[in-house]
């Protein structure tokens, strides 16, 4: 998801390289918003043990303002 979140944010992917990858070793191309830039950040630690789970994702300020929008844009 971490992957696929920072993809779709800088259109670009987020490792250069293996080494990127296993040393956790994170750059942003600009400035992203506060609450993505933490978003990405979670889901690409480099620990499994610290990663969040879809339960506590779900639960996530930007997750959930966003979907909120998302869903008022829809007309049911």
């Amino acid at each position: 998801l971490g992957v696929l979140l920072y993809t779709l944010t800088f259109k670009e992917v987020p490792f250069r390289s293996a080494r990127d990858v296993l040393d956790g070793r994170l750059r942003f191309p600009f400035t992203p918003n506060e609450d993505i830039s933490r978003m990405i950040r979670m889901l690409l630690n480099p620990d499994p043990n610290v990663r969040p789970t879809a339960e506590i994702i779900v639960q996530d300020r930007w997750i959930i303002d966003n979907y909120r929008r998302a869903m008022s844009l829809i007309d049911l």
